[in-house]
């Protein structure tokens, strides 16, 4: 799998994994991606402070899952690597980036993940990288 910017998105849809209510404004992305051993899943955009990211995902086992962004030769990890099949958490950042939700499959078989997820606007300072 490769990087998936945020144009090439499925339509929204209902917030199955519950990251929040339809409020004005709102605009939920969903994508789903069956990842291959040893093979990577990344969704792109760009976020400013200004922004908030609301993410939900679920996988059918566990994936490597970080967030980060690429500046002056190097690549940086706001939201740190961690072994996981799911999560609900937001991140906000701290400055302007191109920033990347990846998922890497470390198993043997194929990881069926399913991501939900919104960028909202005027919010409030409150990374959660757990």
């Amino acid at each position: 799998m490769g990087r998936l910017h945020i144009a090439s998105l499925l339509q929204p849809t209902a917030l199955a994994l519950g990251i929040g209510a339809n409020e004005k404004g709102m605009n939920t992305q969903t994508n789903q991606s069956s990842i291959a051993p040893g093979e990577l899943h990344e969704v792109c955009m760009t976020l400013t402070p200004r922004e908030q990211l609301r993410y939900a995902f679920t996988g059918s086992g566990k994936l490597s899952f970080n967030i980060h962004y690429h500046a002056d030769n190097n690549v940086y990890f706001p939201v740190p690597e961690r072994l996981t099949s799911g999560a609900k958490d937001s991140f906000t950042p701290a400055s302007r980036q191109d920033y990347c939700l990846m998922w890497t499959n470390p198993g043997s078989d194929p990881v069926e993940l399913h991501l939900e997820y919104e960028k909202r606007i005027g919010a409030e300072q409150s990374n959660k990288a757990n």
